[in-house]
């Protein structure tokens, strides 16, 4: 069985989730009903009756609608997150590894940093920060814009991208 849920495609699992969610929904409902007016006819008279192990269903029900929907989705997360990996290593190949530092200084800030920041990182000045930078510029991995005598670098929408971080719309100062 896994290998044909597996081969579903996306769509068709949701569609057989949302399925198994509505039919849950409707004994959630039955059982309520069954509760508020009892009756001893038809299937609400079963949950009548029952109504005590119809709530454990329900909770059974519900636990194994959310392993359901984990288990059906989590290759989908699966292949997003490898592909996220895949892309953040091949923009890493290209740089060196003091771009490379700066980069992921600038991911640890959720995408922005000021260079005096940078300048920080163990082993960089401040010109060679300002040379990393210039290069990553050049490259349009980074955007710098100056504030004052400060510099904000903010990494590229496609950067932030890779890396799965919201773009910034406005860049005002320290953080």
């Amino acid at each position: 069985m896994k290998h044909v849920i597996g081969e579903f495609s996306v769509k068709k699992k949701v569609f057989l989730w949302s399925c198994l969610l509505a039919l849950f929904l409707f004994l959630v409902f039955l059982t309520s009903i069954s509760y508020i007016h009892p009756s001893d006819e038809g299937i609400l008279g079963i949950l009548t009756r029952y109504h005590f192990e119809a709530m454990f269903a329900v909770a059974f029900g519900g636990v194994l609608i959310g392993a359901g929907g984990i288990y059906l989705f989590s290759s989908e997360l699966q292949k997003t997150t490898s592909s996220l990996k895949s892309n953040i290593e091949l923009l890493l190949s290209f740089l060196s590894p003091k771009e490379k530092e700066v980069v992921m200084l600038l991911v640890e800030k959720n995408g922005q940093a000021f260079q005096a920041d940078i300048a920080k990182i163990p082993g960089m000045t401040r010109l060679k920060a300002h040379r990393v930078v210039s290069k990553l510029a050049e490259r349009k991995i980074v955007a710098v814009n100056s504030y004052g005598k400060a510099n904000l670098v903010t990494l590229s929408p496609n950067v932030l991208k890779a890396f799965n971080l919201k773009p910034h719309f406005e860049n005002t100062g320290k953080e």
